[in-house]
């Protein structure tokens, strides 16, 4: 009985300084506002009011091939990823909705991944793994008491994105081959999805839906419904999968046999977003004006914890 109270002391006081670490190195720009577990659940909240530009909105795909820090410095646009592991249609309302509050982005790109997402698959498991990832964080900022000593504020130097430059290499093949299979986008994701189209619509936001590459959770039959449900909405939809100029070497830039990419990978994928967000003049460089040099400043740290991995 002595040690199951020494035990639960323990754990208690643990999570007393974890919750306390969590509150002194992530930035608190927004932290009063919202719920302790709203701010980790939603990470653009650490965000400077009004900053952010271009959001890429999605699930695990998302923040493991699109790194807004990459897209800062070749093209001076601001970028966020906001995603979580297996993320649901409802998920990304719930987001965007959060999101443009504080920030008034002119541009969402919306991963087509989570419109096929069937959300009675939401199993226990996937949501203590959301509750792990919650947490987890904690890896993204545990250098932050270095800018507390020297800028006076914590940094978000990766501004959602989730840097692995491990290899496992995939298997090459075509998966990209009509194999006849029937898919569909279920009814509830299209209800969550009108949702989306409603806030940009009365927020002045251009939607566009992309592909990001993938050989285990895309398809032919994917880019197929894909293309056609843009249509019906009188939408953009990039398949990356299809975009030659990327081409992802599988045996190389890939972190899990194909199904996401490594940082090699990401490069590709970001470089290509960039310049086509610059080519259609879908929003303004900041990358010469002063008011945007804590950017600057997190991609030096972000530069440096690249050559620390």
């Amino acid at each position: 009985m002595k040690n199951l109270f020494k035990s639960i002391c323990f754990i208690l006081i643990f999570l007393v300084l974890l919750s306390v670490s969590v509150f002194i190195l992530l930035p608190k720009q927004n932290l009063f506002k919202y719920s302790f577990l709203n701010f980790l659940d939603y990470e653009i909240l650490e965000e400077e009011d009004n900053k952010v530009d271009v959001l890429f909105v999605g699930d695990s795909l998302v923040y493991n091939s699109v790194s807004p820090m990459e897209i800062w410095n070749e093209f001076g646009i601001t970028s966020f990823d906001c995603s979580t592991p297996a993320q649901l249609t409802e998920t990304s309302y719930e987001y965007i909705k959060i999101a443009v509050e504080r920030q008034h982005p002119k541009v969402i790109f919306l991963e087509a991944n989570v419109l096929f997402r069937d959300p009675k698959n939401r199993t226990s498991e996937r949501k203590l793994k959301d509750f792990y990832d919650r947490y987890s964080i904690l890896d993204d900022y545990h250098d932050n008491w270095k800018d507390l000593l020297e800028y006076g504020k914590p940094l978000n130097v990766n501004k959602g994105y989730y840097y692995v430059n491990r290899v496992n290499k995939a298997e090459v093949f075509n998966y990209m081959q009509n194999r006849h299979k029937s898919i569909k986008i279920p009814k509830v994701n299209v209800l969550y999805f009108e949702k989306i189209l409603d806030i940009c619509r009365e927020n002045n936001i251009k939607l566009i839906l992309f592909g990001i590459p993938s050989m285990k959770s895309w398809s032919y039959e994917k880019d197929r419904m894909a293309t056609a449900f843009a249509e019906e909405y009188n939408l953009e939809f990039i398949d990356l999968n299809l975009v030659e100029e990327i081409r992802i070497d599988w045996r190389t830039e890939t972190k899990d046999e194909g199904s996401h990419l490594n940082y090699e990978g990401a490069k590709k994928v970001s470089s290509y977003l960039g310049n086509y967000i610059k080519q259609n003049n879908l929003v303004t460089s900041h990358k010469d004006d002063p008011n945007y040099d804590d950017w600057n400043e997190s991609y030096r740290k972000y530069s440096k914890q690249l050559q620390f991995y």
